[in-house]
C-alpha cells in the first residue's frame, strides 16, 4: 500500500496534469488507491469482530467452568462430612475415600481443603471415636492433605 502511494506521488509530482492520459492515470490510481483501502477495511473489521467473539466466548466459558467446579467443590466436602449424599443415602467408605482423593483436584481451594480436612477429623475423633470406618479416611484425607501441601510448594518456587 505504501508503495502504491509512493508511485501515485511520484507519478503526480513528475508529470503535468495537463494532458488527458496523465490525469486518467493519475484518476485510475486514485481509484485503486481507494479500492484498496476499502478491501483492508474489509478484512480487518470482520477480522476483529470474529476475534472479540471468540474471546467474549472464551471468557464466558471459563466463567462456567470456574462456577460448575465451585459447585462440584462443595458438593464434594458436603458429602465427605455428612456421609451421605442430598438424598440422605449413606456413602460407601470407598466412595468417601474416591471423594477425599478426588478434592486433590481442586489446587485453586488447597488451604480451605485442609482447614476443612483437619477440622472434620477433629469432629470425627469427638462425635464418632472407636468407628472402624474412620481410620481408612483420616489415612486418606491425611494423604490428601500431604499431596496438597507438596503441590503448594512446587508453585511457591
Amino acid at each position: 500500500m505504501i508503495t502504491f502511494l509512493a508511485s501515485l506521488w511520484a507519478h503526480l509530482s513528475a508529470s503535468s496534469l495537463s494532458d488527458q492520459a496523465s490525469a486518467a492515470t493519475v484518476l485510475s490510481l486514485l481509484v485503486a488507491a481507494v479500492a484498496l483501502l476499502l478491501a483492508i477495511f474489509g478484512l480487518v473489521i470482520p477480522l476483529f469482530a470474529i476475534c472479540f467473539s471468540a474471546w467474549r466466548y472464551v471468557s464466558e466459558r471459563q466463567e462456567t467452568l470456574a462456577r460448575e467446579q465451585f459447585q462440584l467443590y462443595h458438593r464434594l466436602i458436603a458429602d465427605i462430612s455428612r456421609g451421605q449424599d442430598e438424598h440422605g443415602i449413606d456413602h460407601k467408605l470407598v466412595s468417601q475415600l474416591a471423594y477425599i482423593h478426588e478434592l486433590r483436584n481442586f489446587p485453586e481451594y488447597g488451604a480451605l481443603t485442609r482447614d476443612l480436612l483437619h477440622r472434620l477429623v477433629g469432629e470425627w475423633q469427638v462425635n464418632s471415636s472407636g468407628d472402624a470406618k474412620n481410620l481408612p479416611l483420616e489415612a486418606a484425607i491425611a494423604g490428601t492433605v500431604s499431596h496438597l501441601e507438596r503441590r503448594r510448594r512446587q508453585w511457591r518456587r
